[in-house]
């Protein structure tokens, strides 16, 4: 469940691209919806807010507490969620953006979440692809970050 305070701090961060939707009611209506390719398809709209061209906008740092809440409720779009918030954590590290104060501990605590669920995703049948992605939070977990720079 994502809540009205998270919603406004979502809608008034900077996208990385001027999109006509905002990545709030995105996240609402992931929330919202129980179609998993509805879902990937809102999940596609929030990427292009937060990432464009290894340029991280400063609403991915909102964005990224709230999918792993959605992933962990919904138990749906891991590998994806992981994936993309993991990309982010990536770029934030070698470009050195800071974290805005307002969320930082509601991101860095995603990231314990991730770690946390490390289990989860191993017990779950691995592609190709979700091995990559487990690879790559050990890889982060560690501070690996050429491992993650292969991986990525």
């Amino acid at each position: 469940m994502v809540n009205s305070t998270a919603i406004s701090r979502i809608n008034s961060a900077k996208a990385v691209l001027n999109i006509e939707h905002n990545s709030g009611d995105l996240i609402q209506k992931l929330f919202d919806t129980k179609k998993e390719n509805e879902a990937r398809e809102i999940l596609d709209l929030l990427w292009e807010n937060m990432f464009h061209q290894e340029e991280i906008g400063e609403v991915a740092f909102f964005i990224v507490p709230q999918l792993v809440n959605y992933m962990i409720e919904n138990k749906s779009l891991e590998m994806e969620i992981l994936s993309y918030c993991i990309s982010i954590e990536y770029h934030r590290i070698i470009q050195d953006i800071e974290i805005p104060k307002e969320i930082k501990n509601d991101y860095e605590n995603s990231f314990e979440k991730l770690w946390n669920k490390i289990n989860f995703f191993l017990e779950k049948d691995c592609d190709f692809n979700m091995c990559i992605a487990i690879s790559s939070l050990i890889a982060l977990k560690n501070n690996q970050l050429k491992l993650i720079s292969m991986l990525l």
